[in-house]
C-alpha cells in the first residue's frame, strides 16, 4: 500500500504533463521579423536605422517601408557595410548573415563587438597610412583608426538593448527558412 501512493503521484504528474498545453514559438515570418525590426530598429524615437538620412551603416529601413518597399529589398543579398565579405541577410544561412552578428555577437560594456574575425583575404577597400591608422569611414567603421565591426544591435547610443532570445529565433529561423518576403494577400 506505501508503494501505490508514490506510483499514483508519479502517474498523475505524468498525466498532468501530457494534457499541458504549450504555447508553441512564434511563427518566423517576414510579417514577424518586420514587426521586431519596426519596433526596435526603424521607427522608435532614438531609431538608428530610421529618419532622415542614409541611417546607420547605409540602412534606413524607415525610408524603406515608407516607401512600401519590403525589408528584403535592403537585406536579402547585399553586401554588409561593415563586413562586405557577408551580405546582411544570406538567405538560407543564418551563420554567414551579418544581422546575426550584430544581434548576437559578443560584445564590450559600451555595445561594440568584440571577437569577431574577419576572414584573412577580407579587403575592407581603405588602406591605413604610414603609421598603420586607417581613414575615417563609415563603410567599413573605423574607430580611432581601426577597423570596427560596430555594435551590437538594437541599442541607443552605447545602450545595448539585445533583442530576447524568442525574438532572435525568430529572425534566425526565417532566416533558415529562406529569408523569404512579405506573404501575398
Amino acid at each position: 500500500m506505501r508503494n501505490l501512493l508514490p506510483m499514483l503521484i508519479l502517474v498523475s504528474s505524468l498525466a498532468l504533463a501530457c494534457t499541458e498545453e504549450t504555447t508553441p514559438p512564434p511563427a518566423a515570418t517576414y510579417e514577424a521579423v518586420e514587426e521586431i525590426i519596426v519596433g526596435r530598429c526603424a521607427t522608435n524615437a532614438a531609431s538608428c536605422h530610421g529618419g532622415e538620412g542614409e541611417g546607420s551603416g547605409r540602412l534606413n529601413f524607415g525610408r524603406l517601408l515608407a516607401a512600401g518597399a519590403p525589408l528584403t529589398d535592403a537585406m536579402n543579398g547585399v553586401e554588409a557595410c561593415q563586413y562586405s565579405q557577408w551580405s546582411l541577410v544570406e538567405p538560407g544561412n543564418p551563420e554567414e548573415s551579418w544581422l546575426m552578428v550584430k544581434l548576437v555577437h559578443e560584445f564590450d560594456a559600451d555595445g561594440n563587438i568584440v571577437g569577431f574575425t574577419a576572414d584573412p583575404s577580407w579587403d575592407p577597400g581603405i588602406a591605413p597610412d604610414e603609421s598603420g591608422s586607417y581613414p575615417p569611414s563609415s563603410c567599413p567603421l573605423t574607430v580611432s583608426g581601426e577597423i570596427s565591426f560596430g555594435s551590437n544591435m538594437p541599442q541607443i547610443r552605447g545602450n545595448p538593448m539585445p533583442l530576447n532570445d524568442e525574438e532572435i529565433d525568430v529572425v534566425r529561423r526565417w532566416i533558415l527558412a529562406g529569408a523569404p518576403g512579405p506573404s501575398a494577400g
